[in-house]
């Protein structure tokens, strides 16, 4: 049967200049995440399909938690596609927005 997705809570807020940010969604979201009739909240594999705006953040899946790393000096919102698949091959795809806020502190004079 044809397995479906509840939906990833969206947007994920990450911070400016964060660098590696671990399990921005983790793997027991992802996992939980998917439905399959067959073997529910396991999928046999998760990848990235795509992602919008790599300049501003670069995600990449750990196991089936994604990491994300924001990029220098970059802010803005980047969208990730995840493709999910059973044990039988059918799939079934799910997205996030992945937002990075602009720093607002005021420079500080010496």
């Amino acid at each position: 049967d044809q397995p479906w997705v509840d939906g990833l809570s969206d947007p994920a807020n990450l911070s400016y200049n964060s660098g590696l940010n671990q399990d921005v969604i983790s793997s027991t979201n992802i996992d939980n995440n998917f439905r399959d009739v067959e073997n529910d909240q396991n999928p046999s594999s998760v990848v990235i399909l795509s992602q919008t705006h790599t300049e501003i953040v670069n995600c990449e899946l750990d196991g089936h938690a994604l990491d994300c790393t924001t990029q220098t000096n970059q802010y803005g919102i980047s969208n990730v596609t995840l493709n999910y698949t059973d044990s039988e091959g059918l799939w079934i795809t799910d997205s996030i927005d992945i937002s990075i806020t602009p720093d607002t502190t005021a420079p500080q004079s010496m």
